[in-house]
């Protein structure tokens, strides 16, 4: 087996602070959450200002084999302003084997990748991108993306090893801006904990006593508010407890930023008295109020997810952690990005607007039914199959677990976890 290979991630997998001046051999310390909204922000700030962008920043590192002690993560503005663009590029080409680029919904008219442009086009050694989206899809004609994405997209498809996007959606919507080499690879976070993903079972709807949620909550929500779409579906479980997990919303109007403690850094929970008060006050009265957390790592996110029963809600990455944790899930959708990312590994997924007016139980109980999780466990391995099949083809080692997923377990091995301490 050859040496593993010294990968640099763009964009780290964690959120971390960052030194203002770098000392060789220290690393800077951790942000530590509080109970108010200053302890909170920098986690908001660290993850993209989106908590869930974790959830897929930390699956290549997971699912490549790599040496550890001389990969890195790289936070890319922050390391330009802090040095320079030549001292970067110069120490990446000549310590690095490779340059792996995980993204997501960023091929939009608003955004300036003049920097990843100049980063991209200096270096001497391969590169890889995956999760590449488009943020909404034209209904027809130019996209109006600007200049410096344009020359970034195009390189991408002249000279990365390999340029994976989210879905058909957004490779369709390249194809029509002249780009060919793209390959739909859906997001790679699909594919971090495959075993799980792989033995997902249908839940028995008579049983359900907790649902793990998500969406887009607002302190201006109310009668026909997204949330309260969603909420008809919940409400088929009149005698479940619902837990929503927060990702962005804490941090979308001034009114929920206020400095009174709401939060418990311990059981990452909201004050449920304060979440009725800033996002639940126009809300109708039979309406189910969740429980709200916030988590500021992905471990114990996942932990969390172990717990529930399913999921139902319209935030991919919520569905996700669901599903690494051998959770069912069934992913709501108003918009593209979440359907494209829903269909390519065929997880059960449902239009809000096409709910309106159906019977919210019987739609669940087919979406959720034995054949549609048979079907989605198919179509996910295929898709696995897919993107392991991409990645060793531009030379990139897979983790034993990646390399493992899908085989026969053995009596040795079931034996050996059995053992394990």
């Amino acid at each position: 087996m050859s040496d593993p290979m010294r990968i640099l991630f763009l964009r780290p997998s964690y959120v971390a602070s960052f030194p203002a001046t770098p000392r060789p051999f220290m690393l800077p310390t951790v942000p530590e959450s509080g109970p108010t909204r200053d302890t909170l922000l920098p986690f908001h700030a660290g993850s993209g200002r989106n908590i869930g962008n974790l959830v897929h920043t930390e699956a290549m590192p997971r699912i490549l084999r790599h040496d550890p002690e001389r990969s890195a993560f790289l936070s890319l503005h922050r390391t330009v302003r802090a040095r320079s663009l030549k001292w970067l590029t110069d120490v990446v080409n000549a310590e690095f084997d490779m340059v792996v680029f995980s993204a997501a919904n960023f091929i939009r008219p608003e955004t300036d990748f003049d920097l990843e442009c100049k980063f991209f086009e200096k270096l001497a050694i391969p590169a890889v991108l995956v999760g590449a989206g488009v943020q909404n899809p034209p209904t027809q004609g130019d996209p109006g993306l600007g200049e410096s994405l344009c020359r970034f997209l195009s390189l991408a498809d002249e000279s990365f090893a390999l340029f994976g996007v989210r879905g058909a959606v957004t490779a369709q919507v390249l194809s029509d801006m002249g780009l060919r080499n793209m390959v739909p690879l859906g997001c790679p976070s699909f594919y971090a904990y495959p075993d799980n993903m792989a033995r997902l079972a249908a839940p028995d709807l008579g049983d359900v006593r907790r649902i793990l949620t998500a969406g887009h909550i607002s302190v201006r929500g109310g009668p026909g508010s997204r949330y309260e779409q969603m909420a008809r579906l919940l409400a088929a479980f009149p005698r479940a407890r619902v837990d929503y997990v927060l990702q962005n919303e804490l941090f979308w109007a001034e009114e929920a930023m206020d400095a009174e403690p709401y939060y418990d850094p311990v059981t990452k929970e909201v004050s449920p008295d304060w979440a009725r008060r800033k996002f639940f006050r126009h809300a109708r009265p039979d309406l189910p109020i969740p429980r709200l957390h916030y988590f500021t790592d992905t471990s114990s996110w996942r932990m969390f997810a172990a717990g529930q029963d399913l999921y139902i809600g319209d935030r991919i990455h919520g569905g996700v952690v669901a599903m690494q944790a051998r959770r069912p899930a069934v992913i709501l959708h108003k918009d593209a990005r979440v359907r494209e990312l829903a269909e390519h590994i065929g997880c059960p997924n449902l239009s809000l607007d096409d709910l309106a007016g159906r019977e919210a139980r019987p739609a669940l109980e087919q979406a959720l039914s034995p054949a549609a999780i048979r079907r989605f466990r198919k179509c996910h391995a295929a898709r696995l199959d897919e993107f392991r099949t991409r990645l060793r083809g531009v030379g990139l080692a897979l983790s034993a677990e990646m390399e493992n997923a899908g085989a026969p377990e053995t009596m040795a091995s079931r034996l050996r976890g059995l053992l394990r301490p």
